[in-house]
Order: structure tokens, then sequence, then C-alpha cells
């Protein structure tokens, strides 16, 4: 927004009413002093009153002009002053209006900021997790009509502790199975029976601490494969979630 700048103040005397106003009250005073001298026919010298009323005649009408002078000048005046608040208003607009832009612009830096940082910690979070992968390593038939598993959970990323795998619902064999660790690269193989086999929407919750002492849990369902017949393969439900 381009605001027009205020004009500088000017000195009275260079005022075109000042100027006129010498130039009449000069003319004036020079006929007047001209018409008492060439056009007077007193031989003797005015008397006091006759000078009081002299000066009277010739100053009055000066004093008049320069009255009305005032009044033209001070309406001048005022114009201007009106006029620098009016700038003065628009550069203060203008002020408001850039500030509010440099508001506006450090706003969106510190969004952006946050957005960053925000998206740093997500990542640093997610790099410190486990990548847990489940499979059916084994699978046959036990006693009775028991179907004996042997289940692979293998970790691709970051070092879980107090790994529990939890089972749901509850086989006869195998419904909790404990590891201290799991590293990176790392598979840990474990058994559970099911009576008659394995059905599909068993859940396999995997609880474990990772790196930063937050204890987290990974979920894991069992589902048909492609073909629509077991062993069942295991596929991820949900991310991992603080407990």
């Amino acid at each position: 927004m381009e605001v027009p700048s205020i004009p500088p103040e000017k000195s009275p005397w260079d005022s075109p009413y000042v100027r006129s106003g010498i130039a009449v009250t000069v003319l004036w005073l020079a006929g007047g002093i001209a018409t008492m001298m060439f056009f007077s026919d007193r031989p003797s010298w005015p008397k006091p009153n006759e000078w009081g009323d002299i000066f009277a005649g010739l100053f009055a009408p000066v004093a008049f002009f320069w009255l009305v002078l005032g009044y033209l000048q001070q309406g001048k005046e005022l114009q201007l002053n009106t006029r620098a608040l009016q700038l003065q208003v628009a550069e203060l607009q203008a002020s408001v209006e850039q500030q509010r832009a440099l508001v506006e612009v450090s706003r969106q830096q510190v969004v952006a900021t946050l957005k960053e940082y925000d998206r740093a910690l997500a990542q640093e979070a997610a790099a410190a997790l486990p990548r847990f992968v489940m499979r059916i390593s084994g699978r046959e038939r036990a006693a009775g009509d028991r179907m004996s598993y042997e289940f692979t959970l293998s970790n691709e990323g970051e070092t879980a502790t107090n790994v529990v795998i939890t089972i749901w619902p509850a086989p006869p064999i195998g419904h909790e199975s404990r590891f201290a660790s799991m590293r990176i690269r790392s598979d840990k193989a474990f058994p559970a029976a099911f009576e008659d086999d394995l059905t599909e929407g068993t859940i396999f919750n995997v609880a474990y601490t990772d790196v930063r002492s937050v204890e987290r849990s990974h979920r894991f369902v069992a589902v048909r494969n492609s073909e629509g017949v077991g062993p069942y393969p295991m596929r991820i439900e949900d991310e991992p979630s603080p407990i």
C-alpha cells in the first residue's frame, strides 16, 4: 500500500496571502501618503486630532484587510493540517497492514516449523520401533483333534525387550510366550496347539518395550490365504500403540 508523503512545512512568508497582503499594504500606504502630499491644500500643519483621523482613515482599511487575510490563511492552514492528519492516518493504516502481513508470515513460519518438528519426532519415534513380522513355520496334527503350530516372530526394526505374545481365544497349549529381548534381524519361534485347527480371526497380541522404554503393543490376526484355505498367514491389524 503506497502512502503519499506529508509535504514539508513552509514558512509563513511563502504564503500567497501574506505576499498579497504586503503588496496591497505597501501600495495602499504609498497611495495614501502620495494623496496627502500632492492633493492636500491645507497651508498649516494638521492638528493632533486631525492626525488621528488621517491615520484612522489610512490604517483602518489595512487592518480590516489583514483581518480577512488572516481568516483565509487560517482556513488554508486548517486544510493543510487536515490533509497532514489524513496522511498520518493512511501511514498508520499502512503500518498496521504491514505488521499484520509480518505476523501472518511469522505464524506460517511457526506452523511450518512445528510441522517439521512433529515430522522429525514421528520419524525418530518410528525409527525407534521394532518391525515385527509373524508367519507360520510349522504345522502338524497332534494327539486327538488338536492341530499343533509353530509360529515365528521376526524383528526387522529396533530392539524390543520384555516381549510377550498372547493368543486370543486362548488355545489349550501356547496361550502365552515370553522373550527377554528381540534384537534387530532376529527370529523367535513359539508353539501353540488348537482344538481342531487355527480359526480365522484368532488374535496374536505382541506386547513389548521399545528402546525408548515405552511399553507398546502390536496386533496380528489370522486370515485365510488367497485361495481361501489354510494354513492361515498373518497380517498386521493396526499400528503399534502405547499400552
